[in-house]
């Protein structure tokens, strides 16, 4: 199974090759990362059945599993017939995909209340670029207002009708929603302590990521005219 995903993460790689994307390092990276994200939407069911399985019967074999490894980014779960991911799982491959692409990227996992989340942070130049494809791909693929207006007053989102505030965004409201994060380690894997509590975490992202900044909105605006932003309003 490992040497699918193998194959599946160098398919998607070398097709973001063959685009041959030009402009400045910064320039290419950024539309490395829209290609992605496009690929994500037009390809990616959300594991909302998944996660609420899991919510429901949490000591049973959640037929929608898939949808929390790598495996489902790639393949049909057989009960939904879709591809299907959640965030942990749409990270775990970014993280793949944008190394193999020479990007330098990190896994980032924390809680959000009781809730279990996980995105990247990308870096370009001397710069890191918190980016979350998931919230990108509900708030794109899903009418769901109560899920949007979470996450607008979670992640200070500034425009819930624009992606690019879903897929960059520079904070976490400081408040007691906020379980915090930190960097995956150990494949991934959570460290938590007996409570089930994060171990190593925090509430301020500066304390992690110190040159941390939103991509400005100046830089997107240059790719307006570009078709894979077309779609993106700025």
């Amino acid at each position: 199974m490992r040497n699918n995903i193998d194959n599946y993460v160098n398919n998607l790689v070398s097709d973001i090759k063959n685009k041959n994307f030009d402009g400045s390092e910064e320039e290419v990276i950024l539309k490395q990362i829209l290609y992605f994200d496009d690929y994500v939407k037009n390809n990616i069911d959300y594991g909302f059945d998944a996660v609420t399985y899991n919510i429901n019967h949490p000591y049973d074999k959640n037929p929608y599993g898939k949808a929390f490894t790598e495996e489902g980014f790639f393949e049909e779960d057989k009960v939904s017939g879709k591809r299907l991911a959640t965030c942990g799982s749409i990270s775990a491959i970014a993280k793949r995909v944008f190394e193999k692409l020479g990007i330098n990227i990190d896994y980032v996992y924390g809680h959000v209340g009781n809730v279990g989340h996980r995105w990247n942070v990308i870096y370009i130049g001397d710069k890191a670029y918190m980016i979350d494809f998931t919230l990108s791909l509900v708030e794109s693929k899903y009418e769901d207002e109560e899920y949007i207006a979470h996450c607008k007053e979670i992640f200070g989102i500034n425009d819930i009708k624009s992606d690019v505030d879903f897929l960059f965004f520079d904070k976490l409201i400081k408040n007691e929603t906020i379980g915090g994060f930190k960097v995956g380690v150990n494949g991934h894997e959570d460290n938590v302590d007996e409570m089930g509590n994060l171990i190593g975490i925090t509430d301020n992202p500066y304390e992690v990521f110190p040159n941390l900044n939103t991509i400005p909105v100046e830089i997107l605006q240059n790719y307006k005219q570009n078709t894979i932003l077309d779609k993106y309003s700025i």
